[in-house]
């Protein structure tokens, strides 16, 4: 909801204040977790043992408020060893609808504040579509290690507005929050990996499919990536082949190049939009000859429901 500090009157060509924002302020929404974690209840633990889960942890809305999020960010509360890289699962609890159509990794969702670094900072991910949660609504969210580590706590981070709708009768409010209650039914933000997260043998190449959720399109407005190897390799280039056979590509484009990371990811320069079950083939080749390459691709904007 956009809301000016102060209004003009026309008649009097001067500036009054907004009663509005006294009641829509900029809110910090985190993790209320005290039966999981009731030492830091606003953090999530990551297993130590790779391939484990973490339990789900709930960001919801508070009683009298519906909440508008537009940023992600992530703080670390332990960074012992370097093995903080983990996959990460979001779902609307009340719509029963996944905002990550599979797990991502996590560093193509969130941007990170490591601790005790904190001149390691990166600007937050913006959201393509915000998320709403009406009072009392919420998200879960999970988080699996990739590889074996030390136990880690992270604290997850929504940036946004809180309309306290209860404290005020106002029209605009509550008019603005009935549209976006059913703008939610139909749209939210998403974001989505490939099929698979393709193991690239060091100079060689592999094909690898993105399917689509028949439930739902998908408005790609932004594609993040993260790579992993034993030693310092030199990257990967891409193709890709749309769902009609069409490439989006005229030739081989470098991934840091032609991709990002989420907190500055590449922009589409338009709508990309895959239907439902819609598949399209992403091609890459590893630019080192001795490093084998992980990849983690992910698509990001906003899924429409049919």
């Amino acid at each position: 909801m956009k809301v000016e500090a102060f209004k003009l009157d026309k008649k009097t060509g001067r500036y009054f204040a907004n009663e509005l924002p006294f009641y829509v302020r900029p809110y910090y929404l985190v993790p209320d977790n005290y039966n999981t974690n009731p030492v830091n209840p606003s953090y999530a633990t990551v297993p130590a043992a790779a391939g484990a889960w973490s339990a789900e942890v709930k960001i919801r809305s508070i009683p009298g408020g519906a909440f508008e999020g537009a940023y992600l960010t992530m703080y670390y509360y332990n960074f012992p060893d370097g093995t903080e890289d983990f996959l990460v699962s979001i779902r609307d609890i009340n719509r029963s609808i996944n905002i990550t159509g599979r797990p991502c990794h996590v560093r193509t969702v969130f941007s990170q504040v490591v601790a005790p670094w904190p001149e390691y900072r990166y600007p937050p991910v913006v959201l393509p579509e915000s998320i709403f949660l009406n009072e009392k609504e919420g998200l879960g969210i999970r988080f699996q290690r990739i590889i074996a580590g030390d136990e880690e706590n992270v604290q997850p981070i929504i940036h946004g507005q809180m309309m306290f709708f209860r404290k005020v009768i106002n029209n605009d409010i509550d008019e603005y929050i009935r549209r976006r209650i059913l703008r939610a039914r139909q749209m939210m933000p998403y974001f989505c990996p490939l099929d698979e997260d393709p193991v690239v043998p060091a100079g060689s190449e592999v094909e690898v499919w993105f399917t689509q959720d028949l439930m739902c399109h998908f408005d790609v407005r932004k594609l993040a990536y993260f790579a992993t190897s034993d030693g310092v390799a030199l990257g990967f280039k891409f193709r890709i082949v749309d769902e009609y056979g069409q490439e989006l590509t005229n030739n081989w484009i470098r991934s840091v190049a032609g991709l990002g990371s989420a907190p500055r990811p590449s922009h589409t320069t338009g709508p990309w939009c895959i239907r439902a079950g819609g598949k399209v083939k992403f091609i890459i080749r590893n630019l080192d000859p001795t490093y084998d390459l992980t990849v983690y691709l992910t698509l990001i904007g906003r899924q429409f429901f049919t």
